[in-house]
């Protein structure tokens, strides 16, 4: 597990609050990953990042080729959204949105481009 590992998406460097990527990007004394290694990304949105978390930094992350983004929300109450990047696609779509009231049963649903991901 990288601590504030970040993702190099030249020229800008962001540091996800979630990030997966490939174990084969894993490498002891790295600081950043490659878009191209990274699965999911998840920003928790706090009132002092909203811009950044809720349209900037999805936009980076779409425009760098990532295939799946969760957004936290904490206010005014908890949430999930969940966002994935269909093919051919510069823009995430919402795949759903789940609160405390929806039922736990509810699955998220994400692909993933590679099956060698993991």
């Amino acid at each position: 597990m990288f601590e504030n590992a970040g993702l190099d998406i030249a020229p800008t460097f962001r540091v996800p609050d979630v990030m997966v990527f490939r174990a084969s990007a894993y490498s002891s004394g790295a600081v950043s990953v490659l878009p191209q290694d990274v699965v999911l990304v998840v920003e928790v949105v706090s009132p002092g990042s909203r811009t950044n978390d809720r349209i900037t930094k999805p936009a980076e992350y779409a425009a760098a080729g990532i295939g799946a983004d969760r957004r936290v929300e904490l206010e005014p109450t908890a949430s999930l959204t969940a966002y994935v990047l269909k093919d051919g696609d510069s823009t995430y779509t919402e795949a759903g949105s789940w609160t405390k009231e929806r039922s736990p049963g509810s699955p998220i649903r994400s692909r993933c481009r590679s099956k060698s991901a993991f």
